[in-house]
């Protein structure tokens, strides 16, 4: 992937963050997605699937009961960064819908 993509290109980027989560490798798939974020920071499809695989990641963790503390600790962190995720999204969405509306509305004037 280096070698032609030059990590540069989301769509192969989600599509090796999709193989790394049907494998159940979810802090690759996690770090696999910050990439994609850091070459599309606005796009929503990957802010959502960072969230939500931040959750799954700390409900397992959360689940295992040999998890020391310090993981315990970066598990609840990771469960409210998804949730400021997932609120951020929602705020694009509902701007969207906003702007989308106002256009509507001005073509029907």
């Amino acid at each position: 992937m280096k070698k032609f993509f030059k990590h540069h290109n989301t769509e192969v980027l989600m599509y090796l963050a999709r193989a790394y989560y049907k494998c159940s490798k979810l802090r690759e798939c996690k770090q696999t997605l910050l990439k994609a974020r850091h070459v599309s920071p606005a796009d929503t499809v990957i802010l959502y699937n960072i969230a939500l695989v931040q959750q799954k990641l700390a409900t397992s963790i959360l689940k295992d009961e040999k998890s020391n503390l310090k993981t315990v600790l970066e598990a609840v962190e990771g469960l409210q960064l998804a949730q400021r995720l997932t609120d951020v999204i929602s705020i694009i969405i509902i701007s969207v819908d906003t702007i989308t509306s106002q256009q509507e509305k001005e073509y029907c004037l």
